[in-house]
């Protein structure tokens, strides 16, 4: 039966584990975890990354079943400017959104991955051009909701192009207007200030304890708007984290390899303009695809290139995966042959500068920090936190898993998703 409560749900975009007792220090965050619910570790997905770890929590499934695989396309000729999987038609299960509007519920979100043109009456999706040949604004024109091109507007003044914390200023910003202006049953923010100040400055950086500080506030600033429009005592509140992230100092062009070998082909400026295997990156772990017209004879060099890297005495990798033995092992599919995982403090890059190993201080990205890894790696679990009328203050659980909160969520207004590889955490709620 659907409830009389809504549904708020924040992403703190790479909120760790290891961050608790930094919440616990906050206050905000803390008054979730005494006057709340939490789990102190959820087990995220593999890879883990943002759009495939969101899309796993919206739908309850591993992305074996929902189809979000990694956050980029895969697209040599694009290597380093790749398009990302913004699209909501692209997901192949229903999310808690589906369920929510089929229940007539009114649905809003502010920059939720994977959103871009959802059946969603208030959307301002994720959605950029990594080349800036499109504009945002159009972007939003095409995949957004006309009906918040107002607030667009206005709170544009507040951006700095993708910087932080403008851009979480910005969304901010347009989330109180809808809390005000349109009064949502479900509303799903995407905070990403901790994840960007965590990859260029590192997990544990001042930079990023600032970005939480500044989280914790915008988060009590919602509950204040909340309790201005009458709403706080029957609505409940999320914080969710997607993924950790993991310091590194070395960057393995896989590309680069192929390159070596015979096996992809560039310009006098690095472009790829032909291969036989490409590697595209999800940062901690990599994923291989072999051209659809590749020869046996190639596949099997390809094999042996990649099973050769692994094996060498100093090899950078933790091991290799087939795609089947990655769909066993992690519920993980899509449109490649390989998997193959890094060791701790290195990462993957999409780029040919012919460097197979390099430090990362040679990197133009500048970046220290990343995620992507296997979600048993102890730097990438995260958090659960709720507290509202449907929840259990006090309530504790040790451990989930990030496909338990689609179906959560959707318990918490009354909603059953069917058929989901996830559970409800009724351990913290009042049903």
């Amino acid at each position: 039966m659907q409830t009389e409560y809504n549904l708020i749900i924040i992403s703190v975009d790479a909120l760790n584990k290891l961050d608790y007792k930094t919440l616990l220090s906050l206050p905000t965050f803390a008054s979730f975890i005494r006057d709340g619910a939490h789990v102190k570790e959820v087990t995220s997905v593999y890879p883990t990354v943002t759009y495939t770890c969101h899309t796993s929590l919206s739908t309850g499934h591993y992305p074996s079943s929902h189809g979000i695989y990694n956050n980029e396309l895969p697209d040599p000729a694009k290597a380093t400017l790749q398009d990302w999987h913004w699209y909501e038609r692209d997901i192949k299960v229903p999310t808690f959104f589906d369920y929510a509007t089929q229940a007539g519920l009114k649905t809003a979100t502010v920059l939720w991955p994977v959103m871009a043109g959802a059946n969603i009456d208030y959307n301002i999706p994720e959605i950029w051009s990594p080349d800036h040949t499109i504009s945002r604004f159009k972007l939003f024109w095409d995949y957004g909701t006309k009906n918040m091109l107002w607030p667009v507007i206005k709170y544009k003044r507040l951006l700095k192009g993708t910087t932080q914390p403008y851009l979480d200023n910005f969304s901010e910003a347009v989330s109180h207007y809808i809390l005000k202006k349109k009064k949502p049953n479900l509303m799903a923010i995407h905070f990403t200030e901790l994840d960007t100040m965590r990859h260029i400055y590192g997990l544990k950086s001042k930079e990023s304890l600032k970005a939480l500080k500044r989280i914790d506030q915008r988060i009590e600033r919602l509950i204040q708007t909340l309790e201005k429009n009458g709403q706080l005592a029957h609505t409940n509140i999320v914080l969710l984290g997607d993924h950790g992230t993991h310091d590194f100092d070395t960057v393995i062009e896989i590309n680069s390899l192929f390159k070596r070998e015979g096996l992809l082909e560039t310009d006098s400026k690095n472009k790829i303009i032909s291969w036989q295997a490409y590697g595209c990156t999800c940062g901690g772990s990599c994923q291989i695809h072999i051209h659809e017209k590749a020869t046996e004879e190639t596949r099997t060099k390809i094999k042996e290139v990649l099973e050769a890297f692994t094996k060498m005495p100093e090899t950078p990798l933790r091991f290799m995966l087939t795609h089947d033995e990655a769909t066993e092992k992690y519920n993980l599919s899509g449109d490649f042959s390989y998997i193959l995982e890094a060791k701790d403090c290195h990462v993957f890059r999409n780029s040919t500068s012919g460097k197979i190993l390099y430090n990362s201080k040679e990197d133009s990205d500048t970046y220290i920090g990343d995620h992507g890894f296997m979600p048993e790696h102890p730097d990438q679990k995260t958090l659960l936190l709720m507290k509202g009328p449907s929840i259990k203050k006090g309530a504790v659980l040790l451990h989930s898993h990030l496909i338990d909160e689609g179906p959560t969520f959707a318990a918490l207004l009354g909603l059953k998703m069917e058929k989901v590889e996830g559970r409800v955490l009724e351990e913290l709620m009042h049903l």
